[in-house]
């Protein structure tokens, strides 16, 4: 029914890196101001405090929600606006997450029966509530984005080639798409090295999407031992070691806003973890402060880096 999503080698790494946090907000105030409102139910602020986000900021917030909220707290978010709306997208974000988090452990014939049915209600759940959501421009965005995995997950790539392709028209120059749709076109889920040039080519001139799609294949091929460019492995280890000098040399010039910089800087930790380059791998463990992102860790739920 579904791949794990990260690898034996990114879980060994988790493991092995105590200063790692869960903090979705990366110490953002107004990412945490509006978990406060939520969680206190003052729901027109947090209206109101999300709708003041740019695009890539938004979904940042959602995510945040997603994983730090509990369920019944976004419950009752959705019982007090009705589910039309962000409110709508964290929960169904959040259903969708935990199956993530699931997958990244065993696979659904492996689990028990009871592990089975939670993924199950999970997902039914997420998918209810995601086409509750409205079709209006200040939702449209962020439930296309968030169909391009749901899609994924049940072998539609098709339909989640075209969610991209919806979310891009309507905000081409933004960081979420991109990464999502690098994920969904790869083989392990029904895509193809085709896809994959395809969607290279359709790269916007946007350093940071550019960086972070290119690392999230390098690390990918590296964890499916298929090189997804083509080529050999031994083809692989040098464009991988072009490209981290090249990235690197970006980022000692210009670091992206917000959140979306951690995200490179996990990708060239684990990347330069592969290629066993010590140096750049301290650089960034420094820079990224600790923060654990969506990519290409994985959801982690605050009990769960506990348990590790």
């Amino acid at each position: 029914m579904f791949i794990g999503a990260v690898s034996f080698f990114i879980r060994n790494y988790l493991k092995r890196s105590p200063s790692l946090k869960v903090d979705y907000s990366f110490g953002n105030a107004n990412l945490l101001a509006l978990e406060v409102a939520v969680r206190a139910k003052q729901f027109k602020e947090a209206e109101v405090l999300i709708r003041s986000f740019e695009v890539n900021m938004r979904t940042l917030a959602i995510d945040h929600l997603a994983l730090t909220c509990t369920t019944l707290e976004l419950q009752s978010w959705v019982t007090s606006n009705g589910g039309t709306g962000y409110d709508g997208l964290a929960l169904a974000t959040h259903y969708g997450l935990l199956n993530w988090a699931f997958e990244q452990t065993k696979t659904f014939a492996n689990a028990t029966k009871t592990e089975q049915k939670a993924f199950t209600f999970n997902s039914e759940n997420g998918r209810q509530h995601l086409d509750l959501v409205e079709n209006s421009r200040s939702y449209f965005f962020e439930k296309q984005l968030r169909l391009i995995r749901l899609k994924m997950i049940t072998g539609e790539i098709d339909a989640a080639w075209n969610h991209f392709i919806a979310a891009t028209n309507q905000e081409p120059d933004t960081f979420f798409p991109y990464l999502y749709a690098a994920e969904c076109i790869q083989p392990k889920w029904g895509g193809d090295l085709n896809r994959i040039q395809k969607l290279i080519a359709m790269l916007p001139e946007l350093p940071e999407v550019r960086m972070c799609v290119m690392l999230k294949l390098i690390q990918d091929s590296f964890s499916q031992e298929e090189n997804l460019f083509g080529g050999t492995m031994d083809d692989l280890v040098t464009f991988a070691t072009e490209q981290l000098a090249l990235i690197d040399n970006e980022l000692s010039k210009e670091v992206p806003d917000s959140g979306i910089k951690y995200y490179i800087y996990n990708y060239v930790i684990v990347t330069s973890e592969r290629l066993g380059n010590k140096v750049l791998k301290q650089k960034y463990i420094q820079l990224a402060q600790g923060y654990t992102t969506l990519f290409p860790y994985g959801p982690i739920f605050p009990q769960e880096l506990a348990q590790m």
